[in-house]
């Protein structure tokens, strides 16, 4: 099996220098901050017969993983899964994935909080 590390990182700025020509692009607004930002993906690290599994560290809203989502699709992969670190059940992001039909893994899931406590589920 040979299997490839992919990293999708956010910037709020546009890349002038390309590391290949061969790119792909996708916009997001952050819950969290209310900042939009760009993802980039270049086309010569995936194609067409890959299955990728998307990695994230927080679902809130589940914005930047359906950014990630976009770029994926438009490289014509195909989403195999979605890995979360930290899932905030009490916001929309984990229903709006499902309803879509993609398959979501939590580590932790939080089922409500505040600036003085945290419920796990």
């Amino acid at each position: 099996m040979s299997l490839q590390l992919c990293h999708l990182e956010k910037y709020t700025f546009q890349v002038i220098y390309n590391y290949s020509a061969n790119r792909i692009n996708a916009r997001w607004g952050e819950y969290t901050t209310g900042i939009d930002y760009d993802l980039s993906l270049s086309c010569d690290v995936i194609n067409e017969n890959d299955h990728v599994l998307i990695i994230d560290d927080f679902l809130a809203d589940g914005e930047a993983i359906t950014g990630a989502i976009r770029l994926i699709r438009k490289a014509h992969a195909t989403v195999g899964g979605i890995g979360i670190l930290i899932q905030k059940s009490f916001q929309p992001g984990y229903q709006k994935l499902k309803e879509q039909g993609f398959d979501i893994f939590s580590l932790v899931k939080i089922k409500k909080m505040d600036e003085n406590n945290i419920e796990f589920e």
